[in-house]
């Protein structure tokens, strides 16, 4: 498993009533390549429901603010429901949120991990511009089919979020991190969890909510990486893959080799046990120690910085993935008028 590479070229009671509904369509989740960072933009097309996930860079590389601009605004325009979470205050996850990048005022509802002081306030400005002010959460919240989130008949469950503000709970690395929402969505018998940069305490945070909640996470079916594929604050930790059992991965990351090196090759190497297996072997890059190194591999695992933007589109005929640059983990490649 190791090689050089050369990186590729590149409300309430409506929710109830359309949950109720059987299930048709499809469900697309869009993995955007936003560089060193993190945007995922959820459509339920017979819906016109939009729930996105953060948006936002630190580094070059991916689309750029004026391409995710021209992208999300008129998607978001047309929807009837836009609602956005924030997982933490970040700039890597928050950057796209800006006046001349995202528009706010087509977003109905606006929900923030961590506390307000973890905002900017050219953040914060910005998010004033939405239809409704937005909410925050309480000390390590679990909510089970939460409403607040809409999106056909998708199933949200936030699994947790503001994990440190629990009493006699530590942080190991970043507060902000470690006090990301981390929420579990599900359809037609699949699912997705997406961590963003959950440290180990959000993980135990997590599998605590869901034993107590009787919330199955075994069997995942897409799990993206907490903290873009990072080893710091023991994310990705070895006790959480085993319990979530991914049969796919993504590293939402630029492998910047001079500061993060994410994904770090232990955390891909982590993924790979569990993962399933596709027909032919290919390179994903990865970082160890400021250094450049990928990993040659055989598994269902993603990287934006290989792969680019990505779609994971669920329905009762079963899952599959489409990515800008194709690999023997993509299974088919996206045309360029459907990304940003």
């Amino acid at each position: 498993m190791s090689g050089m590479r050369v990186r590729a070229s590149r409300t309430e009671s409506a929710f109830e009533e359309t949950r109720a509904r059987p299930v048709t369509g499809v469900l697309d989740v869009w993995l955007l390549d936003v560089g060193q960072g993190a945007c995922i933009y959820i459509v339920w097309p017979e819906g016109t429901s939009i729930v996105m996930v953060d948006c936002g860079t630190t580094k070059n590389g991916g689309a750029t603010s004026a391409q995710m601009s021209d992208w999300v605004n008129p998607k978001n325009s047309q929807a009837g429901h836009v609602t956005l979470l924030v997982t933490h205050g970040h700039r890597n996850h928050t950057s796209n949120f800006r006046e001349g990048a995202i528009e706010p005022q087509y977003i109905e509802k606006m929900m923030l991990g961590g506390l307000p002081q973890d905002h900017s306030k050219s953040f914060m400005g910005w998010a004033s511009g939405a239809k409704s002010r937005p909410t925050y959460f309480t000390a390590a919240e679990f909510k089970a089919n939460d409403v607040r989130f809409e999106c056909g008949g998708a199933k949200f469950d936030l699994l947790t979020v503001n994990a440190t503000e629990a009493p006699g709970v530590r942080h190991e690395e970043s507060k902000e991190n470690a006090d990301s929402a981390v929420v579990k969505l599900s359809f037609a018998g699949y699912s997705i969890v997406l961590p963003s940069d959950a440290e180990l305490v959000t993980e135990r945070s997590t599998m605590a909510n869901a034993d107590k909640n009787g919330v199955d996470l075994g069997d995942t079916t897409l799990l993206i990486s907490s903290h873009h594929g990072a080893e710091s604050g023991n994310s990705n930790s070895a006790t959480w893959l085993a319990r979530l059992r991914p049969k796919a991965g993504l590293f939402s990351a630029n492998v910047d080799y001079k500061t993060y090196s994410h994904p770090r090759c232990n955390t891909v190497k982590n993924f790979h046990a569990y993962v399933e297996e596709v027909g032919d072997e290919f390179d994903l890059a990865c970082g160890n120690d400021r250094s450049a190194s990928s990993l040659t591999l055989k598994r269902r695992l993603f990287g934006t910085y290989d792969n680019g933007h990505g779609r994971a589109r669920f329905s009762t005929a079963g899952v599959s993935y489409a990515c800008q640059v194709s690999t023997p983990a993509c299974d088919a490649q996206l045309a360029p008028e459907e990304m940003p």
